[in-house]
This record gives structure tokens, C-alpha cells and sequence, in this order.
């Protein structure tokens, strides 16, 4: 634009001294000089024009790359896990925030292990101790995942003596230590990735034994035959006091997961031998127990027709009670009048003689345990008329094989145990209902029933133990 005012200026200076111009008239030369600044005019402005644009272009491309770079950051942002192989982080950003009671001190002596248990081919870290050491009583397995920490399990409880960890087949392999003097147990529990959480597959399957006392002496070891979605377990006895002693087959387990049947192994036991007895020899028409407990020793020396036909005989027994129990209905149709909640008594000289029955057979099976029901669900509490049954989860646990021999998984919602116990004078409520994720709880008396009033419960199934008192 400056040019263009400076040949403005110009051509009135030529005009003006256009006469001193030879050989040319005024006329002549005015028209020249116009053409030749009009030409000067458009040069520049097309000059001007193409600057002005490529100011415009060279701006564009310059902000583009920081755009170009603020969505790389944000991406990056999205991306970025906590690392849980950071201690530093990992205690301040979630230990100390979720798990308030355990101390620095605490957290520094835990065992940490990196395995990767849910298969994202990133390690999770695993905290354990022995000796409950730091005060830690559950396994705490940490991951990562969208920037934040997560937690993976809370249902992994330890052993006193010794916990290892082991990824096998896709599974995590929790082994155990428990024993005393001169006997010692070792077990493995088998977890499995859900999506969401660390889900338990099998617990407490026994994996060796041993046993060091005045009266006996020997060993117990076992052999996996598989893959852990679908194997066999044979174990072998060996007697210590004898020199030349050689192992001998003493039981023989196939464990297979099953989606339709349910979220834990399904247990069958292996036919060794056929010298057991059956079912009619060893149930003497009252204690019902004595008959499983004899089935569960000695179950493998049965053949497979006689395994069933003795299972099928436990769970007839059984579903008779159940029939004769609750004839009328969903409970059983007793009189609160014999109940006293303070002592958590049932007085059978308070109620009719047909009652009176049914609670002797209850006490003499040895199997069943009478209970108060009530349903807790956000934050209320309901108290049902009537009393249920629950069995012992020893019972429960034969009841199960009984099942897996010559049963449906139909008939498993007939035969309920309590999958965990509270007592308020020992657990904080809060953080009960915050850790559980079963639904049959026992409860250890009427104050801690009425502790889940008002807390975030979602339903619960809850039971108070009933001691039957006959006179």
C-alpha cells in the first residue's frame, strides 16, 4: 500500500512537468505515463494480494501442528495405567486410601509378587504374607486399568504357615500351609478371571499330607493328570514306620469345570475298589451323618454302581425330611412360642407333639441346623414367619458328591449352608457389607441381625443358629 501512495504521488509529479518532455505532446506523454502507472498499480496489488495469502497459509500451517499435538497428549492421557510396580504409588494412592488400618511399616514387610492373572498381558501384583505378617489376612491383588488402580480380589483369605502363587493353564494357583504338631496339610485353591474378578474354582483341594505321631506315621502325596480345566488328582499313601514301605492308591479324584451346573469344579470321586459297604449297612435310621461320613472315607472303594446307588440313597433320605419338614410351605410351620431370641433356644415342651417330632429328627441327624430366617436389603430388615433349615457346610460339602454321582444340578437349591458367618461383636458392619459377596449368612445373634438396619445391603439371606432344647 505504501508503493501505491508513492506512484500516486509520482505520477502528479510527471503530470505536472509533462511540458518539459521533448518530441512528445502533452497529450502523448500523459497517456504513456498513465499506462505504465497502471501497470505498476496492478503489479503491485497482485503482489500485495499474494503476500496477504500466503501470511494466511503460513498461519494454518502453523497451528495445525499444535492442535495436531494437544490430541496426541490427550490420547496419551487416556492411556497412561498406574504402575503397580510403583510401591511408592501404589501405598499412596491406593493402599492408604482403601485400606486406612495398615500402616507404611505394615505394607513394607508384605510379599509381593508380579503375575499376570486376568491374561492382559500386563503383571498384576499379588500381596501376601505368613504369619499374618503386617496384619494382613486376604491376599490383595492389584491391577491397572484406565488410569486407575483396581482391585481384583478380595476373597482370598491366607494360611498361617506359608502361601505361595503360581499362574498354571490360565488359572492362579493359591497353595496353602495348615497344621500343628507333627501334622501338616498342604492344599491348593484354584481361581479363574471372570471379566471382572479373580472367582474361586475349587478351594481346599488337598495336595499333600503329612502326619508324625506316637500312634501313626505316614505321608500322603498327590499327581495332577491334565489340564486344570479338566483333570484327575491321585493320591498315594505311604506308612513312615516301615522301611520297605511302597505308596499305596488310597483315592482318586476327577475335577471338571461345568458353566451349566455352576461357577466351582464339579468333584466326582474315582472308583479304586469295591470293598465299602453300602448305604443300608451303615445308616442306622437316625444319624444321618455317620452314613456321610463313612461314604466320604470310603466312597472310592465302592464300584461306580454302588457309588451311585449309595448316593441316590443319602439324598432320598433327605429330600423326605425336607417334604415331611415344610409340608405346608417355604418354612417350617413352628411356633414362635418356644423361641426365645435372647437365648437363641427353642423349647420343645412349648409346642405340639407333632413339632415336638420333627425337632427331635432335626437334632438326631446330625445334619441339619435349625434357623430364625430374615431378608436384608437395602438398608431394612424383615423378619419371616417361621423357621428354616440349613445343612453344616461339612454335610453340604458330601451332600455336593452325593449330587455329582446321581443327582441334577436342579436339586442343588434344595441343600443351602452358610457361605459366611458375622458377628458384630467381633466385625465392623460396614465393612462386612462391604467385603460380602455371598447371600446365606449366619448370624451369630438377634444385636448383630439388627446391626445390618439402615446399611447398604442388597439381598441378604440372614439366619440365626436355633439350639433345640428337649426335656
Amino acid at each position: 500500500m505504501k508503493k501505491f501512495m508513492s506512484i500516486a504521488i509520482a505520477l502528479i509529479l510527471i503530470l505536472s512537468l509533462a511540458g518539459c518532455s521533448p518530441g512528445k505532446s502533452d497529450e502523448e506523454l500523459k497517456a504513456e505515463l498513465k499506462e505504465e502507472v497502471k501497470a505498476e498499480l496492478k503489479a503491485e496489488m497482485e503482489a500485495e494480494m499474494k503476500a496477504e495469502r500466503e501470511t494466511e497459509g503460513e498461519s494454518e500451517i502453523e497451528s495445525a501442528p499444535e492442535n495436531e499435538s494437544e490430541a496426541e497428549n490427550e490420547e496419551k492421557v487416556e492411556i497412561v495405567d498406574m504402575n503397580v510396580e510403583d510401591m511408592d504409588m501404589v501405598f499412596e494412592k491406593f493402599i492408604s486410601q482403601n485400606y486406612p488400618e495398615f500402616t507404611r511399616e505394615d505394607f513394607d514387610i508384605w510379599n509381593k509378587l508380579f503375575l499376570d492373572v486376568n491374561g492382559d498381558g500386563k503383571n498384576e501384583v499379588v500381596f501376601s504374607s505368613d504369619y499374618y505378617d503386617g496384619h494382613l489376612e486376604k491376599a490383595i491383588v492389584l491391577g491397572s486399568d484406565n488410569g486407575q488402580y483396581k482391585e481384583l480380589s478380595k476373597s482370598i483369605s491366607l494360611a498361617k504357615y506359608s502361601n505361595e502363587y503360581e499362574m498354571k493353564d490360565g488359572f492362579l494357583i493359591h497353595k496353602t500351609k495348615y497344621g500343628g504338631s507333627g501334622i501338616f496339610d498342604l492344599y491348593m485353591d484354584v481361581y479363574r478371571w471372570d471379566g471382572d474378578q479373580l472367582s474361586p474354582l475349587g478351594l481346599g483341594i488337598l495336595t499333600e499330607s503329612y502326619v508324625g505321631t506316637p500312634n501313626e506315621c505316614y505321608e500322603i502325596k498327590s499327581e495332577i493328570e491334565g489340564n486344570l480345566d479338566d483333570f484327575a488328582i491321585i493320591y498315594n499313601k505311604t506308612d513312615l514306620n516301615e522301611d520297605d514301605a511302597k505308596p499305596e492308591l488310597i483315592a482318586k479324584d476327577h475335577y471338571y469345570i461345568d458353566d451349566a451346573v455352576g461357577s466351582e469344579y464339579v468333584k466326582i470321586p474315582i472308583s479304586i475298589g469295591n470293598s465299602g459297604q453300602d448305604f443300608s449297612e451303615v445308616f442306622d435310621g437316625k444319624n444321618l451323618n455317620q452314613a456321610l461320613e463313612y461314604f466320604y472315607k470310603n466312597v472310592y472303594f465302592l464300584s461306580e454302581e454302588r457309588q451311585k446307588d449309595f448316593a441316590g440313597a443319602i439324598l432320598k433320605v433327605i429330600k423326605e425330611d425336607i417334604n415331611n419338614f415344610k409340608a405346608q410351605g417355604d418354612f417350617l410351620p413352628l411356633s414362635e412360642d418356644g423361641f426365645d431370641k435372647d437365648t437363641l433356644e427353642y423349647d420343645t415342651s412349648k409346642v405340639d407333639e407333632n413339632s415336638k417330632k420333627v425337632l427331635e429328627k432335626i437334632r438326631d441327624r446330625y445334619v441339619y441346623m435349625l434357623v430364625k430366617p430374615f431378608y436384608a436389603t437395602e438398608g431394612s430388615v424383615e423378619e419371616y414367619d417361621g423357621f428354616d433349615i440349613l445343612f453344616y457346610q461339612w454335610s453340604k460339602q458330601i451332600i455336593d458328591m452325593a449330587i455329582s454321582l446321581n443327582g441334577s444340578a436342579e436339586e442343588a437349591h434344595l441343600f443351602n449352608s452358610p457361605e459366611a458367618y458375622f458377628n458384630s461383636d467381633y466385625t465392623e458392619i460396614e465393612e462386612f457389607v462391604s467385603d460380602c459377596t455371598c447371600s446365606n449368612i449366619l448370624v451369630e445373634n438377634y444385636n448383630s441381625i439388627k446391626s445390618f438396619e439402615g446399611q447398604d445391603t442388597w439381598k441378604l439371606n440372614l439366619f440365626l443358629p436355633v439350639n433345640i432344647v428337649i426335656e
